[in-house]
């Protein structure tokens, strides 16, 4: 796993083996005027993206941890995603949101966001991408062709969110304290998940040995 982390006003990035207390794998080394802004894995763990201050984003090998593509982008990241088949990199600052394709570096995709995009996720197929922005809204969109499958709000930032793996449902992180299920296909039909500790900040559907899902 990786650690984005400012020590003595300098920015680390470390990669730690997730078996082993504080063993330290590799640390990023971090060019002047090169501020890394957020990073990500893709699905199939052989690609970590780092997104820079400089509007530009490197993908390295995660065996060797050398930089396999470089693409440049209009902005300084704050928010990446990768699909599970590398295919695209979604990346957004603010309002702005670019979809990429990873091959070639060619933009794929740009809606048009009034409000700050708050979650970036890929379904498990990859035919579809989950959108949230800090309004509340909630935007569904089909990959193959980026039009808009699926639109609806929440009562709260939509601070995070993800695909139940049964394809129907996703889950919506509202607030730091309540997460909606919502039926993609009547989005009317909603389940409500209050965690009264609160302290919510991402979500995850995970499955257990015995396919039980897990959020």
């Amino acid at each position: 796993y990786a650690v984005l982390s400012d020590k003595a006003g300098k920015r680390q990035l470390k990669i730690y083996d997730l078996w082993r207390t504080d063993k330290i794998l590799h640390e990023m080394e971090i060019q002047d005027g090169q501020v890394p802004s957020t990073m990500c894995y893709a699905p199939d763990s052989k690609t970590f993206a780092v997104a820079y201050n400089n509007e530009t984003v490197c993908c390295y090998d995660t065996k060797n941890h050398q930089i396999k593509k470089k693409i440049d982008v209009p902005y300084a990241v704050d928010l990446m995603a990768i699909s599970s088949n590398n295919y695209f990199l979604a990346t957004a600052s603010g309002s702005r949101l670019y979809v990429y394709n990873l091959e070639t570096h060619k933009e794929r995709f740009s809606p048009e966001l009034m409000y700050s995009t708050k979650s970036l996720v890929f379904s498990e197929d990859n035919t579809m991408m989950l959108i949230t922005t800090s309004n509340g809204q909630v935007m569904l969109y089909d990959t193959s062709n980026f039009n808009k499958i699926m639109s609806c709000n929440v009562d709260g930032m939509a601070i995070a969110s993800g695909f139940h793996p049964g394809g129907k449902y996703i889950g919506v992180a509202v607030n730091d304290h309540a997460i909606t299920l919502i039926n993609r296909y009547d989005t009317d039909d909603r389940i409500d998940v209050h965690v009264n500790e609160g302290g919510i900040s991402d979500i995850r559907f995970v499955k257990d040995a015995k396919e039980q899902v897990f959020l």
